[in-house]
């Protein structure tokens, strides 16, 4: 069952999460997009059940109220939010306590974040290490060494799970004890996690730390996804 722990939400706030990530489903309603919708219509249910008119008056622009309009009969918003709970996912809104202070100082943050694993890593100071997919011998024992002095002065290790320096820095914190996040290019249910080959390196994260996109479920790992990604590492 995914729990919302931020204070002073209505007793809807459920729903509302399920109608938020059905329209984080469509392309193009991106986080400023969210943000114009919720300060016209108030609900994201509202938003997803209102005419082409009502959209239009919104500000939002006539193009996505069409791409809206269209996708809403293929997106049933309790079928994706199945799809959440069957992966244990946690939905973080940028209005929640949960969402990462630093973040929310960026241009334009991501208005919903996902994750899976321990919360609480989203607590600490956190520092990120990221590198070169082929490394030397001398990088592979700096960024160990880094990950493991870094975790014993109480720092959560942030990086992007990708081949490489990244995987180098999630391994040594957690064979060290610490918390790691992992923060993927791609969405964070099972099937489309990425790189494959860090698999099972991703359920230790999720049992030690945290992974974290803001990619909607069943979004694979595309190219252009990575420097979206690099700005939340960052």
């Amino acid at each position: 069952m995914i729990e919302n722990y931020a204070t002073n939400q209505p007793l809807n706030y459920s729903t509302q999460l399920q109608y938020l990530n059905a329209l984080n489903k469509i392309p193009g309603v991106g986080s400023q997009k969210i943000k114009i919708l919720l300060d016209f219509f108030g609900e994201s249910e509202k938003i997803w059940r209102a005419t082409p008119t009502e959209l239009k008056t919104s500000g939002i622009g006539e193009k996505l109220v069409e791409k809206i309009f269209s996708c809403r009969t293929s997106i049933n918003p309790e079928v994706e939010w199945e799809k959440i709970m069957r992966y244990n996912i946690r939905i973080i809104t940028l209005k929640d306590n949960d969402y990462p202070k630093l973040l929310k100082e960026i241009h334009n943050p991501p208005y919903l974040l996902y994750a899976r694993g321990q919360l609480s890593a989203l607590t600490y100071p956190m520092i990120s290490i990221v590198g070169s997919r082929k490394y030397t011998s001398y990088g592979s024992q700096v960024a160990s060494a880094l990950a493991k002095d870094l975790i014993n002065a109480g720092f959560t290790v942030v990086s992007g799970m990708a081949i490489g320096i990244d995987t180098l820095a999630h391994r040594a914190t957690l064979d060290a004890g610490g918390k790691t996040i992992a923060i993927l290019g791609s969405s964070i249910d099972d099937p489309h996690i990425y790189p494959r080959i860090n698999f099972n390196l991703s359920q230790e994260i999720i049992t030690n730390g945290c992974l974290l996109s803001d990619y909607p479920v069943e979004t694979p790992a595309l190219a252009t996804n990575f420097p979206a990604r690099n700005r939340i590492i960052a």
